[in-house]
């Protein structure tokens, strides 16, 4: 993929994988935005690699969207999202709470069922 100046939102982006994706995409030109629903962290990366910050909890389809919008807004488009947010308890699965499991399903699952449908529609009305 050729990164200069691609518009490129990285969710789970305080650290690990997205962090280190972000500064990857960063160096390549890319234009990143880090997306977290620790907003810290997400600015701290942001900072170093001269991106932009962005609480964002993908559990919640709201904030998937408002995220969406507000880069949208202020960079006309997204050309790559990249939904890498992701949680586990590592806890035993006869004793991890429900509620547990539901935040799981949130974040591992349904972050992804969101982010297609705050992007996709855009994506498919530029024909890429």
């Amino acid at each position: 993929m050729d990164f200069p100046g691609k518009v490129t939102v990285i969710t789970g982006g305080a650290s690990g994988i997205g962090a280190a994706t972000a500064r990857a995409f960063a160096k390549e030109g890319a234009r990143v935005i880090v997306a977290d629903l620790n907003e810290a962290g997400a600015k701290a990366v942001a900072d170093e690699i001269d991106g932009i910050g962005i609480r964002c909890n993908v559990a919640q389809e709201s904030d998937v969207n408002s995220l969406v919008r507000a880069v949208e807004a202020e960079f006309g488009r997204i050309d790559l999202f990249f939904s890498n947010a992701g949680v586990a308890s590592g806890g035993d699965i006869l004793d991890t709470e429900i509620d547990v499991w539901n935040t799981q399903w949130q974040v591992n699952l349904m972050a992804h069922v969101y982010a297609v449908r705050a992007v996709l529609p855009a994506m498919l009305s530029r024909g890429h």
